[in-house]
């Protein structure tokens, strides 16, 4: 007996199970979508879906009868090694190595399993990944210092503190707190503040969020892609308020911001910190252990393709080659490897993504420059849809194992 041969019931378990993983650990709606249309082939269901960042929607259809499905669902938090194991229980299952019943229980066990990294050590990856953005953003030794001071302070209060009564206006508490730090060093120490409170802020910018809301519109999925997006700016709102709240606070008391001269950092100090930046990302997402050379591998192929496509076609063309590099390699990357392409795409895509240009834009209208904020908004919306044409540019050079 196949697993074609189990009951509607059994199967429709299963699916909105694989449904319900692959919403929590980070896959956009189309990929959702696609993923449960080919599951749903392989088992032999009619199935049809509609997925938001909210919720998922499901109709089955057997011969006698009619099934629909609902659940309602938080936005999801990538978790790279959760979503390869849940990508092999559907291989298996697909193949017949193991029953409908086994791949329930695998992938409940998933779920209620451990995180790979725990809070502490998510929350020196931030430090990790602010350090090396500021580097990246040509700051001073010094800064970067003080980046990782903050970034961890930034990844602590995100990570550890899930108090429900603050958590919908956590962002803005976090940004207010680092730029009243960061202004409140910059008095004792030559600091460049708008660059230590950027890179300590960056992975709370929703840049992977615009960027997955661009491609849901452009593959039509509306409802999705407008409410991811609006999501989106809604956070980029909260966390530029609170910066522009924390930057008056110290200007009421004589303090402002504080800049020092830039420096260009050679190749000898970009390569360890794309190290850095690359294993920031690993704990950051929970990737596996086996997969964190890859991510590293990742993240140089993303930076030093769009600093060259850059260098000769502009920041707009460059990412759109840049993006379709990356669709290529990690669709080569999960054939090759038999994993999900996200293992190896959203690492790459984070250093691409247009969030800090959106919260660059949206402090600039906060300061009243009304032009200069809606022309950086502009160039935030346009990278983003570039960085999202190139992947689909990838994915037709070289087509995707499958959905994920």
């Amino acid at each position: 007996m196949t697993n074609k041969d189990a009951t509607i019931q059994i199967k429709i378990k299963f699916i909105m199970l694989i449904g319900k993983s692959l919403h929590r650990y980070g896959a956009s709606a189309d990929r959702i979508e696609k993923a449960l249309t080919l599951l749903c082939q392989n088992l032999s269901v009619q199935g049809e879906f509609f997925s938001l960042p909210t919720g998922i929607f499901a109709s089955f259809k057997s011969i006698d009868d009619e099934f629909n499905r609902m659940e309602r669902l938080e936005p999801g938090k990538i978790n790279l090694a959760k979503l390869y194991f849940v990508d092999q229980t559907v291989d298996q299952v697909a193949e017949n190595s193991i029953t409908i019943e086994d791949g329930i229980q695998q992938t409940l066990d998933v779920l209620s399993s451990e995180l790979q990294f725990n809070n502490i050590q998510s929350s020196f990856a931030y430090s990790l990944i602010a350090m090396s953005i500021c580097i990246f953003l040509d700051g001073t030794y010094v800064d970067a210092l003080v980046s990782i001071f903050i970034g961890f302070i930034v990844g602590f209060f995100a990570e550890s503190v899930k108090e429900e009564r603050i958590d919908s206006i956590s962002e803005g508490i976090n940004s207010f707190l680092v730029a009243i730090l960061c202004i409140g060093i910059g008095v004792y120490y030559p600091i460049n503040t708008n660059i230590v409170i950027l890179s300590s802020l960056i992975t709370l910018v929703p840049g992977l969020s615009v960027t997955m809301a661009i491609g849901e519109l452009s593959s039509q999925n509306l409802t999705s892609g407008t409410a991811r997006l609006l999501g989106a700016s809604m956070i980029l709102l909260k966390i530029s308020f609170g910066v522009f709240i924390g930057n008056e606070a110290m200007r009421s008391i004589g303090m402002i911001n504080t800049s020092t001269p830039l420096i260009d950092h050679s190749l000898y100090v970009v390569i360890p910190m794309l190290f850095i930046c690359a294993v920031g990302f690993s704990i950051a997402f929970q990737a596996r252990i086996k997969d964190i050379p890859w991510i590293i591998i990742a993240a140089f192929v993303s930076y030093f393709s769009s600093e060259i496509f850059n260098s000769f076609l502009g920041p707009i063309a460059g990412v759109l080659c840049s993006g379709t590099i990356i669709g290529a390699s990690s669709n080569l990357f999960s054939r090759i490897m038999n994993r999900p392409a996200l293992i190896f795409l959203l690492p790459a895509i984070i250093l691409l993504v247009p969030g800090s240009i959106g919260f660059q834009g949206l402090n600039l209208l906060f300061s009243q420059d009304m032009i200069q904020g809606i022309n950086t908004i502009f160039k935030m919306t346009a990278v983003a849809i570039a960085l999202v044409i190139g992947t689909y540019f990838g994915s037709l050079l070289i087509k995707p194992r499958r959905s994920l």
